[in-house]
């Protein structure tokens, strides 16, 4: 969304579209932070617990938390990419796409 919002100009976003994806960031990018945090903790939690000899089980179970909030992540942002094609038009979205690659 960090993109859209820089160039929103450059793509001649409607007001409608603005608000949309200005809800959309108020609502998700919280969240977003608080998913990136937790794997940051949650790494932390398995070097700390691996250099005061933490069971492999335990710290194992880390990592399926880790790869669950990874999974959450990645169907947020599908979800805001599902979004985005939907609201903007193809020509909209063709400026996007080389925006960001």
């Amino acid at each position: 969304m960090k993109i859209i919002e820089s160039d929103s100009n450059v793509l001649d976003l409607s007001p409608e579209q603005a608000s949309k994806f200005e809800a959309w960031r108020l609502e998700n990018h919280p969240k977003m932070m608080e998913m990136a945090n937790q794997i940051i903790d949650l790494e932390r939690e398995i070097y700390t617990g691996s250099l005061q000899k933490e069971q492999k089980e335990d710290l194992l179970k880390k990592v399926v938390q880790i790869n669950q909030v990874r999974t959450e992540i990645v169907k947020t942002k599908t979800n805001c990419r599902d979004m985005l094609m939907d609201a903007l038009d193809e020509g909209q979205w063709q400026i996007l796409l080389e925006r960001i690659s």
